[in-house]
């Protein structure tokens, strides 16, 4: 794909999967597209999906890797890493982008050879805090160190740190010795014609039911088997709703059969991320029921957490520091240890315990929207570029 732009506007945002539901990345593509930049993602071609596509306006190219079929183990996935990294790095050399910006450290070293090649500016943008990521405790004690060390080396080297709140952004200050990374959230665009906006349709049950929603992967330590046995302390007529796919889903299915609860769990599975934040404006309540197994978990604010505030949505969610602060704040919930059914429903049932006090959370959240919205992050991503045009 031939990338038609001048040098100084081009952009090379790189990622390590087939860019098909990363929404933070497209969200950051877009507003550069939209101010003028010419913004093409670099990704992992997968069977299916177009090698070069154009999507919302953002170029997309997929590089194909012969290696892609070795297999998952971690020596194997190396040479994976190898081909991608030089393949890419010969597509970045010809199009000579001025802003290489690197989602999560395994695509850094890429951006930091285009520095030292080309002088491109290089953004490192970490989706998460990535000395103690969710999957840390499954690899081998060598490649943490490795990663650990890399990352401390590369991020001297950048021209811009951006991390996803305040707490990660204070833990990377201090452990990395550098200057306080930008915070920007992952916050949704807010689209008011696209949501329910009371026309009637709540999932197919009455007023006198009352849904819950939960969005995201079904995996492990997302708290879902706690939230399911919830359900057993609640009145009958709350319904949980669960958008979504993974490997625990069989595991769900069981947990619902064994407690008699079908009637009032419904998987709704995969919703393309076009009409997902219609059908959470459907619901109640959404719940963020995600554990503490690593600081990275402790310190997060997921996607999901913003999409229920722009879906409208009082919200319940664990006792986590980033998350309770928003909560308490706006007075948009309640939290929960989310290692306890009871305490989740003891959330759930303070939500739904008056009228009075249901609606008065959600014209809080309807007033959070005017704070917590993509309109005032996407401020912080221009001004980052902004600055590399006044060097």
């Amino acid at each position: 794909m031939k990338i038609d732009s001048p040098k100084e506007k081009k952009v090379c945002m790189v990622v390590l999967n087939d860019f098909t539901q990363d929404s933070r990345v497209l969200r950051e593509a877009k507003t550069l597209r939209e101010e003028g930049y010419q913004v093409f993602v670099l990704a992992i071609f997968s069977k299916g999906l177009p090698k070069e596509e154009k999507t919302e306006g953002v170029q997309v190219i997929r590089i194909f890797l012969k290696t892609k079929n070795l297999p998952k183990k971690k020596f194997f996935q190396i040479f994976k890493y190898i081909e991608f990294t030089i393949k890419s790095l010969i597509l970045i050399l010809k199009e000579k982008p001025y802003v290489c910006h690197c989602h999560d450290l395994n695509t850094l070293p890429l951006g930091y050879l285009a520095k030292k090649i080309l002088g491109s500016y290089l953004i490192y943008d970490s989706h998460e805090l990535e000395s103690q990521r969710s999957t840390i405790k499954r690899e081998p004690r060598w490649f943490r160190w490795l990663g650990t060390k890399l990352e401390h080396f590369l991020i001297k080297s950048v021209d811009g740190t951006i991390v996803v709140c305040d707490s990660i952004a204070d833990y990377i200050k201090k452990q990395d010795n550098i200057e306080r990374p930008i915070v920007i959230r992952n916050i949704p665009d807010f689209q008011n014609n696209i949501l329910n906006n009371g026309s009637g349709e709540h999932f197919g049950f009455s007023d006198e039911y009352k849904i819950i929603i939960y969005q995201g992967a079904l995996l492990l330590n997302r708290g879902l088997e706690e939230l399911i046995e919830a359900l057993k302390f609640l009145d009958k007529k709350i319904i949980l709703v669960i958008i979504g796919e993974g490997l625990l889903y069989e595991e769900l299915l069981r947990i619902v059969k064994k407690d008699n609860l079908r009637n009032r769990v419904i998987f709704k599975g995969y919703v393309p991320p076009a009409h997902l934040l219609k059908l959470t404006s459907q619901a109640d309540v959404g719940i963020v029921p995600v554990k503490k197994i690593t600081l990275s978990y402790y310190l997060a604010l997921p996607n999901k957490f913003f999409e229920y505030i722009i879906a409208g949505l009082p919200v319940a969610v664990s006792d986590f520091p980033e998350m309770r602060k928003i909560v308490k704040n706006y007075k948009i919930g309640e939290i929960f240890n989310p290692e306890s059914s009871k305490s989740i429903a003891e959330a759930i049932r303070k939500i739904f315990s008056n009228l009075q006090g249901y609606q008065r959370l959600k014209q809080n959240v309807k007033q959070a929207r005017n704070y917590l919205n993509w309109e005032k992050e996407r401020k912080k991503l221009l001004r980052i570029y902004e600055q590399f045009s006044e060097r």
